[in-house]
């Protein structure tokens, strides 16, 4: 996530001269597993060498990179393996990571995550003069899309759409060019599941209790 801009800008360097479409996904099972994804594509015939494709996968540190094609349009996607989203890895790691700011809210029967993903700062805090001449070319023409495909549906977020999919989950989107990129907002609620089962328990064990009790005086009223 770190080196996005990066990407961006080296996959554009190399085989990007007019208009470019770039999809950022952030895939989450309903098992809590996570992957990310980066796909970028344009109308030009350019392509990468083994060398160049390395250097990206190791920049990003990626699981996978292939080569793509969408009509018109070529480039690639690659891919990586993020771990389970229910790991305090993942959190320990965002709170050291300028790109993610998390704030967690732990209640008895959920915890409130919310999430600032500072996507713009981001770019403009890792932009050299390249980077910024290579912003005036493709700033306009670029566009920089963001997806998060969720089982939960977040109860705040500035995504500029959403739709359900099949499965059940929910995609949420952010839509810009390069130039109108935004930091993306979400907040979302996870269930205690133990202390849900907790307080179900006691419910179930009171109202035993209360069932026992109305049906032995039930029959104490019969015996009188």
């Amino acid at each position: 996530m770190k080196k996005l801009f990066v990407i961006i800008i080296l996959f554009a360097s190399i085989i990007l001269v007019g208009c470019a479409k770039t999809d950022l996904t952030l895939d989450i099972d309903k098992d809590g597993n996570t992957k990310m994804s980066m796909k970028f594509i344009s109308k030009q015939s350019g392509s990468l060498s083994q060398d160049e494709l390395l250097e990206i996968k190791e920049k990003y540190g990626a699981d996978n990179i292939k080569k793509i094609s969408e009509g018109d349009y070529n480039g690639y996607i690659i891919s990586k393996s993020l771990g389970n989203i229910k790991d305090e890895v993942i959190y320990n790691n965002a709170k050291k990571n300028n790109l993610i700011k998390l704030k967690k809210n732990k209640s008895f029967l959920y915890t409130t995550y919310d999430v600032n993903f500072n996507i713009k700062d981001e770019i403009k805090n890792n932009m050299s003069k390249e980077d910024s001449m290579m912003m005036n070319l493709i700033g306009n023409t670029a566009t920089l899309n963001f997806h998060i495909i969720s089982p939960l549906k977040f109860i705040d977020s500035n995504a500029t759409s959403s739709s359900k999919n099949q499965d059940g989950r929910i995609t949420y989107n952010w839509e810009y060019s390069l130039y109108s990129v935004k930091n993306i907002h979400i907040k979302f609620k996870i269930m205690n599941y133990i202390n849900v089962a907790f307080v179900i328990i006691i419910i179930l064990i009171l109202l035993a209790i209360i069932y026992k009790y109305r049906k032995k005086k039930k029959r104490n009223i019969y015996t009188y």
